[in-house]
């Protein structure tokens, strides 16, 4: 087991632990009512502060329900070990397809202070500062080489 300190603002009145055992993510929650219009990113305040020891980073990532139910698009972020501030996610809200008008739903939707909205994971990093890129001029050969974007198949 890790310890890892945090500080929370009065309105960040959640759990910052895994919602079940096993569990990767720690969930975020938001800290105030907020409207997200599609297409317009939007910074979301989880009024949390987090430490992160050396040799690690946190990653925001989404939660899989966010996008699904909500249609939040939720961006990927990562918060280095040096980084004391509040932990913000930009998240954007997605139109909805309707295929009976063949029209976009374009409303708005509120996110309710005290939704769970994203999650932070706790990854072990080779730190950038102790990679030495060398430019050469070809790359060793491999089965896949530089196949990519679905090329192991469907």
């Amino acid at each position: 087991m890790i310890d890892i300190n945090y500080t929370a603002t009065e309105a960040a009145n959640y759990p910052m632990a895994a919602a079940k055992q096993g569990d990767s993510g720690i969930d975020l929650y938001t800290t105030e009512d907020v409207v997200l219009y599609p297409f317009t990113p939007t910074l979301l305040d989880h009024g949390i502060c987090v430490e992160c020891p050396e040799g690690y980073e946190w990653q925001l990532r989404p939660r899989s329900s966010t996008l699904t139910n909500r249609r939040v698009h939720i961006q990927l972020g990562t918060l280095d070990a040096a980084y004391r501030g509040n932990i913000k996610t930009v998240a954007m809200l997605m139109p909805r397809y309707d295929l009976m008008t063949e029209s976009l739903d374009l409303t708005p939707i509120v996110l309710k202070a005290g939704e769970k909205v994203s999650q932070i994971v706790l990854n072990s990093i080779v730190p950038a500062s102790s990679i030495n890129m060398v430019k050469v001029d070809s790359l060793s050969e491999t089965e896949r080489g530089a196949s990519g974007f679905g090329s192991t198949g469907l």
